[in-house]
């Protein structure tokens, strides 16, 4: 089962989480992310998926990271029915780390934070893959 994975659309929901927290806030809020961001969130993406897919490797066949979109071939044991889940869960781990590594020297706590929600959700991703029935992969996550 292949999962395509879009730079574009990464960009564009990490362009809408600036707005959105900039948007009505009284106090200090982190710097708003615009348009002209995109091409470095893109390429920070690009990066973020990288690691990704190291930690899911004992799920996956091969990774293209090159293209718009990258393509994730995972094992034939991943139900094909998982593939929006699995689009999404990525897409949403790999914002995390590129917000991680945008806020890491202006705001710490909130890059902290969303370190701690990219880990959180790739424990979750892994956990799911690997309670599939028929799962036996040759590697185990975290072992």
């Amino acid at each position: 089962m292949i999962v395509h994975i879009s730079f574009k659309a990464i960009a564009d929901s990490i362009l809408a989480a600036s707005a959105m927290a900039a948007t009505g806030s009284e106090s200090d809020c982190p710097p708003l992310l615009t348009t002209d961001h995109a091409p470095m969130l893109e390429s920070c993406a690009r990066a973020a998926l990288r690691s990704v897919c190291f930690e899911l490797a004992p799920f996956l066949d091969s990774a293209e990271l090159q293209g718009e979109p990258a393509d994730l071939e995972f094992v034939d044991e991943v139900d094909p029915s998982m593939s929006l889940p699995l689009e999404g869960a990525v897409c949403d781990i790999v914002a995390h780390r590129v917000l991680h590594m945008f806020f890491i020297n202006t705001w710490p706590a909130l890059s902290d934070a969303h370190l701690e929600m990219a880990a959180l959700a790739m424990e979750r991703l892994q956990a799911s893959l690997m309670s599939r029935p028929g799962v036996n992969f040759r590697i185990k996550p975290g072992v």
